[in-house]
């Protein structure tokens, strides 16, 4: 079906916390569902999505609700996860979280509200995946509750306000503060809503509240949402362009200063299976349309899994997706394409300050730049290869067969250890090159260079190795003016202004060697912020350079 190419692109966003485009929801409860053995579902589940959402958390019924305990179905599922290398998980918490009450009971603040609990709910989910790294490589981010905008005290209820001002975004900021306090402060946080408008106080609230308080650590600082849409009359239409038309006012809405994802959407078999057929063709149409001009799609989680037979109303029963014996209903086996299960290619950025990176499944251009930082992979030691490639290194998981090409990165951590990478960061050494040789970086000396600094050589060893040179010493005639002019442009780029020309010619005419200014501006605070400029969210502008799929197929791997 036919879409605006142009509002369909802004749907695609520059970043996402999953290697996934496409996951599926799972209920863990059962649901009605006779004889239900969950790692069953997941084996089927897992031939067609790498990408899980889940609805529940704590376990509900207990003792005492604020000393939170896994729910045991949930737990299945993590332990199922874990055993599984290359799958990941979008995992909601229970809408108590952020409000108790209804059916008749007066509305109270969420168990999340209160930050003790927080705390333990952190420190139960690390119990569940068994360590802090295990929740890191895959648990990758936390929905709060679902459709809060549909499951709280309802327009006239006086805890109304405070629900939407108050309780959630205590909740967010006290789970935010917690997962950071336990060294989880990368894993992003964020909700579904049920039907954004501007009439929809909750809707607009929430949004806007997540969009100003999201982290810089999360999701390479770029806010998400997810939204949820069926398509019209109580889901029994099967013209799914207005739901494309929906997510599409949703990115013009934003304006790309918040990413709407889409949490769930999908067709309710009450309505026929031919019904189902007509709708995920034209999702699928919808999406393969996007995939094929790079790759990507706007990350979409489809509804549901297997149907609920204890569900209501009636439509809520029958949107799964696969037979209870595991099979995908008619007519669908032909319609999901081949690459829900390719893990996309990412560039993977960072800043000037010491960091720390998860690696993700599929083919990887890692990149953080200058500062310390570390490469965390999942399980052992034993499941790696590195190799230099040139410049890069590659590192290669042997469970998921995907490789990263690596630069600037100084450690590698395993989960029985770590082991050294780079000393030095190329793009200091391609820096050394403007600064000292007075000329852009050439490939071989660089690749020479990286495998120096591969060795453990540091970057005060290789000043030293540029400054016996003949290439530096041919240099030293070029008059004094003449050579801070090009040390700002090479480095720099930028004239000498000329209060700086003024302080460096001085401190040369004091003795200060000119190699020792020359390492000074490679280490200012200067060239290290201009060094982290890219050029947009798949340009490397690290040592190599080009776009993401060029610099994978350098490397023999694919986008």
């Amino acid at each position: 079906m036919a879409t605006a190419e142009g509002a369909s692109s802004s749907l695609i966003p520059a970043h996402s916390p999953f290697s996934y485009n496409v996951g599926i929801n799972y209920e863990s409860w059962d649901g009605g569902r006779v004889g239900r053995v969950i790692a069953s579902d997941l084996d089927a589940i897992t031939q067609n999505f790498k990408l899980i959402r889940t609805y529940h958390d704590a376990g509900v019924g207990t003792a005492d609700p604020t000393n939170p305990v896994i729910d045991p179905t949930q737990q299945e599922v993590i332990s199922y996860v874990l055993a599984h290398a290359g799958l990941e998980l979008n995992m909601g918490t229970n809408n108590n979280a952020l409000a108790s009450g209804g059916f008749g009971a007066p509305w109270s603040a969420g168990l999340m509200v209160d930050p003790a609990y927080t705390d333990k709910w952190v420190a139960m989910i690390i119990e569940a995946f068994g360590s802090t790294n295990a929740v890191e490589e895959n648990l990758k981010m936390i929905l709060l509750g679902n459709e809060l905008d549909a499951n709280g005290p309802p327009p006239g209820d006086p805890s109304f306000e405070t629900y939407y001002s108050v309780w959630i975004p205590q909740a967010f900021l006290n789970l935010q503060t917690s997962l950071a306090n336990a060294g989880l402060g990368s894993i992003p946080i964020s909700t579904t809503i049920a039907n954004y408008g501007a009439s929809n106080v909750v809707s607009t609230s929430v949004s806007s509240f997540i969009e100003g308080h999201w982290s810089a650590a999360w999701n390479g600082g770029e806010p998400i949402v997810l939204y949820n849409q069926y398509t019209p009359d109580n889901g029994s239409s099967t013209d799914y362009s207005t739901v494309i038309s929906y997510f599409e006012s949703l990115a013009t809405t934003f304006d790309g200063a918040l990413a709407p994802f889409i949490g769930e959407t999908g067709f309710s078999t009450l309505y026929g299976q031919a019904g189902q057929v007509t709708v995920y063709s034209q999702i699928f149409d919808w999406l393969n349309s996007q995939w094929d001009t790079g790759h990507k799609t706007v990350p979409l989680f489809a509804f549901d899994a297997f149907d609920q037979p204890t569900r209501w109303p009636d439509v809520e029963k029958y949107y799964g997706i696969y037979t209870d014996a595991g099979s995908l209903k008619p007519g669908l086996a032909a319609i999901l394409p081949s690459w829900l299960t390719t893990a996309t290619s990412t560039y993977v950025g960072g800043t000037a300050a010491a960091e720390r990176f998860f690696a993700k499944p599929g083919n990887d251009v890692v990149d953080p730049g200058l500062g310390h930082d570390i490469l965390a992979l999942g399980g052992n030691s034993a499941r790696y290869t590195v190799a230099l490639s040139g410049a890069v290194a590659l590192v290669t998981d042997l469970m998921t067969n995907s490789t990263d090409v690596v630069s600037n990165v100084q450690a590698l951590e395993f989960a029985d250890g770590s082991q050294a990478l780079f000393a030095t960061d190329q793009t200091h050494i391609a820096a050394l090159y403007e600064a000292m040789l007075g000329r852009h970086a050439d490939s071989a000396g660089v690749a020479y260079w990286a495998s120096r600094s591969f060795s453990g050589v540091d970057f005060d060893a290789m000043v030293s190795a540029f400054l016996d040179s003949a290439e530096y010493a041919a240099r030293s005639t070029l008059d004094a003016s003449a050579w801070l002019a090009a040390l700002y442009d090479n480095v720099l780029h930028r004239a000498a202004d000329n209060e700086g020309q003024a302080y460096w010619l001085a401190q040369l005419d004091a003795g200060l060697a000119r190699h020792e200014i020359e390492t000074a501006f490679v280490l200012s605070a200067e060239f290290t912020e201009s060094a982290h400029k890219l050029v947009d969210s798949t340009q490397w502008v690290g040592l190599v350079g080009g776009a993401l799929p060029d610099l994978l197929a350098a490397h023999g791997l694919s986008s």
